[in-house]
């Protein structure tokens, strides 16, 4: 976190001059790019391990500490992620949409309006902390992420960017290309760097950083 807060303040003075378009600054980018390590990597490397039991993977940090191993399936192992240290009520939101839109274009208002839901709310807090994790690993891996301008709709319309909606596709079976739905987990840029601090923190607590590092 001391490299994103220290380099987040020249990153919001990108883009901000009369010829910008009125894009804001460069921050969500940045913090998109420095988020994905600090969150694929545990989920990576331990969490997508835990399915494979004694089986050792091929990137698997299971055995390095196995104190880190417990701090991970206790926390990202299945229970709700209004219980994991990192939740913070009011900052994510969550419904599965149909699979039949394309987000290169722009979010469907009526997904926006979705998700701004009191309803959104609580379904992102109920979420089993397996789902809520891959939804968030596969959309930073495979670029399923939308950029909201501050009314949650899709910053085509004018406006800096100012949320994240994180999107995933569920599948009926394993191997399938096509999804049968998407997954949608809505954040604002502030609630995640918010977060991502959280995020760090637990981490720190768990060892996680120290392992990972080495």
């Amino acid at each position: 976190m001391t490299l994103i807060n220290e380099l987040l303040p020249a990153a919001a003075n990108v883009f901000t001059g009369p010829t910008d378009r009125a894009l804001g600054g460069l921050t969500s980018t940045f913090l998109l790019s420095m988020a994905g390590p600090m969150l694929t990597l545990p989920i990576e490397r331990i969490e997508r391990q835990l399915q494979k039991k004694e089986r050792e993977g091929y990137a698997d940090d299971r055995r390095l500490n196995p104190t880190l191993s417990d701090a991970v399936k206790k926390e990202l192992g299945g229970g709700r992620f209004r219980r994991a240290p990192f939740f913070a009520p009011g900052q994510w939101s969550f419904t599965e949409w149909p699979a039949d839109i394309n987000i290169a274009n722009e979010m469907p208002t009526e997904l926006c309006t979705a998700l701004g839901s009191d309803e959104a709310f609580v379904r992102a807090a109920a979420l089993e902390t397996t789902r809520w994790c891959s939804c968030l690993r596969n959309a930073l891996a495979h670029g399923g992420i939308a950029y909201l301008n501050g009314y949650g709709h899709s910053s085509y319309h004018g406006g800096p960017v100012e949320m994240f909606c994180f999107i995933s596709g569920k599948y009926a079976e394993r191997g399938d290309e096509t999804p049968v739905a998407l997954n949608c987990l809505r954040i604002r840029e502030s609630h995640f760097l918010d977060f991502l601090q959280r995020w760090v923190n637990w981490l720190e607590a768990s060892s996680v950083m120290k392992q990972l590092a080495a």
